[in-house]
């Protein structure tokens, strides 16, 4: 599941009717001033006389506009980004400039944009830039209307995929199904939107409808070791737990450094009260997420061996760089600490975190699942989710 959508869609985008190859050439302007480091006015000025002397080229205007990002001029960056589009719409690092511009200038951006959209009705690469630009603001529902209007002027089918991801993370997941649908009817091999209907059908609580189509990404691609955690992690919500433990078990066959599958065939054991099976994972978890800057889940295992502080200190230094709150809501639950759990918990949900169905059923949060406190909270979003969509 996309939660970013930058070089790879564009790229999918404009290339699918492209007459022109982007083949990104620059002029001697680059070449003359490629060392010179910004605010750099001899740059700009070199750019304009060659825009009189000869007719604009689109690599000259994106060149310019790549100077004039990085001196955060940033109206003027997306003006020549522009007139680089509306010459050879093919100009990839024209669109990106856009989308990097519209990280800091969003509003700009938009309203830039849309006249574009407006003066060219007839072209759909505007109203698919202004869908990305959206779904990277977070407006989700704006971004699907803009892919739609994209794909009613040319019809390519792989904005469903863009629509589908706008529905998921908006969380109406009825609408998220229609789309997937509608793109692998229309790429039935592409694996990745198989893998991204086993998302929709988790978060819709079709638990068995994603394990049968999980087993058809395994079909497809056998020694992908991700297809086997991922039915595993769906097996162990359905009681399966020796199923669990089989494809955690083929995960790490197939890619034995992977901490994770340790993790949770870990936590599968110690449900089956198998505690040395359980103690030899959690202790290769900790072998193999051991760097503190890129550790993802040893902070669990130092739990589970009982080493309270470890994962405690281990944990901190996760959120600083990733700001998992919905993790460290489960960790504290796990420890039986009710109110750090409820208040990253909160924390996670303020966050954007809309995986109700998973909250529901996610064994780390059994500490807390029955307290008022938790059940207001939960319903609370869940009802404020629906009326944003």
């Amino acid at each position: 599941m996309s939660t970013t959508m930058r070089k790879g869609c564009i790229f999918i985008y404009i290339m699918l009717s492209a007459t022109t190859s982007a083949n990104n050439k620059y002029t001697s302007c680059y070449n003359h001033n490629k060392d010179v480091e910004p605010p750099c006015e001899t740059t700009t000025n070199l750019f304009d006389n060659v825009n009189k002397l000869a007719t604009p080229t689109p690599e000259t205007y994106v060149l310019r506009a790549e100077y004039y990002f990085k001196q955060k001029k940033y109206p003027e960056a997306v003006d020549d980004a522009i007139s680089a589009i509306n010459i050879d719409e093919t100009i990839l690092r024209a669109h990106y400039i856009i989308y990097d511009v519209a990280d800091s200038a969003y509003n700009m951006t938009y309203k830039k944009l849309e006249t574009q959209a407006q003066k060219h009705p007839n072209i759909g690469v505007w109203e698919y830039d202004l869908g990305v630009v959206c779904f990277e603001h977070k407006d989700y529902l704006p971004a699907a209307t803009h892919f739609k209007k994209a794909y009613s002027i040319e019809a390519k089918d792989v904005v469903f995929s863009n629509i589908t991801d706008c529905y998921y993370m908006a969380g109406e997941y009825d609408k998220a199904l229609e789309y997937n649908e509608k793109a692998i009817k229309a790429d039935s091999t592409n694996i990745d939107l198989y893998k991204t209907k086993v998302e929709i059908l988790d978060e819709m609580g079709r638990t068995e409808d994603a394990i049968y189509i999980v087993t058809l990404c395994i079909k497809m691609e056998p020694e992908n070791s991700y297809n086997y955690y991922k039915r595993g992690w769906l097996k162990q919500y359905t009681g399966d737990i020796d199923g669990a433990i089989e494809d955690y078990s083929s995960a790490i066959k197939l890619d034995p450094r992977d901490a994770t599958n340790y993790l949770y065939r870990g936590c599968m054991y110690r449900m089956k009260g198998d505690q040395d099976k359980a103690r030899l994972d959690f202790l290769e978890v900790v072998r193999l997420d051991s760097i503190p800057e890129q550790t993802e889940c040893a902070d669990f295992a130092y739990f589970y061996l009982g080493e309270k502080k470890k994962a405690i200190k281990l944990m901190n230094l996760i959120l600083e760089k990733e700001k998992d709150y919905y993790d460290a809501a489960c960790l504290y639950s796990l420890m039986g600490e009710e109110e750090k759990a409820l208040t990253y918990l909160r924390k996670s949900l303020e966050n954007g975190y809309k995986s109700f169905n998973h909250i529901r059923r996610d064994h780390d949060l059994d500490n807390i699942r029955n307290t008022p406190e938790f059940k207001i909270m939960v319903s609370e979003f869940e009802k404020s989710n629906k009326r944003t969509e």
